[in-house]
């Protein structure tokens, strides 16, 4: 049993399996399904907005924080628990002389230390 046939035995309304289905239904069942439908519809669009603009400000913040990793006014390294660098900011990467795609895993040869 899936969530529409609870749905439907709840408002005790038919749910038709397939086109053939519908010829059957009385009128007043097809506006019942018709309006179903329509509410269904403004649901899903208000769901898609609220998607959109979750989405939008998730590209934002990326953005901002990427902008304050790699701006920043001092050297930055994002390091995995082997102490392999994953991630460089710019400065970082100009103060060892290695463009930033260079500088993903490196390792203590640059002189990082372990925190442990």
């Amino acid at each position: 049993m899936n969530d529409s046939d609870i749905d439907t035995k709840e408002h005790g309304r038919s749910n038709p399996e397939n086109i053939d289905d519908l010829e059957k239904l009385s009128p007043e069942k097809l506006r019942e399904a018709l309006h179903d439908l329509q509410v269904h519809k403004i649901e899903l669009e208000i769901q898609n907005d609220e998607l959109k603009k979750a989405q939008s400000e998730l590209v934002r913040q990326r953005e901002s924080y990427y902008h304050l990793f790699h701006m920043a006014p001092i050297g930055y390294a994002l390091v995995d628990e082997k102490g392999i660098v994953r991630k460089a900011n710019r400065l970082l990467a100009e103060i060892f002389g290695l463009s930033s795609l260079e500088n993903v895993g490196l390792s203590k040869t640059l002189g990082l230390q372990s925190l442990s």
